[in-house]
């Protein structure tokens, strides 16, 4: 569990492409990958800390929700 690097982001709107949200995130730190499955996406972060950036920083990140 301490080694998990990647989220899972619901609601995505229709629009938001892998790209969007690569950029989107990369705010946090570098994003490895992202897989945009119809409304919700992984993104691979290549560091722990960095992923752990986002959950703390908030549930609710322009219009992304991220548990």
């Amino acid at each position: 569990m301490f080694q998990v690097k990647v989220l899972y982001v619901k609601n995505l709107a229709t629009k938001a492409t892998e790209e969007i949200i690569k950029t989107t995130f990369s705010t946090y730190g570098e994003v490895e990958s992202v897989k945009k499955i119809k409304d919700y996406a992984f993104v691979h972060f290549k560091e722990r800390e960095e992923a752990m950036k986002v959950c703390t920083s908030s549930q609710s990140y322009k219009g992304f929700v991220v548990n």
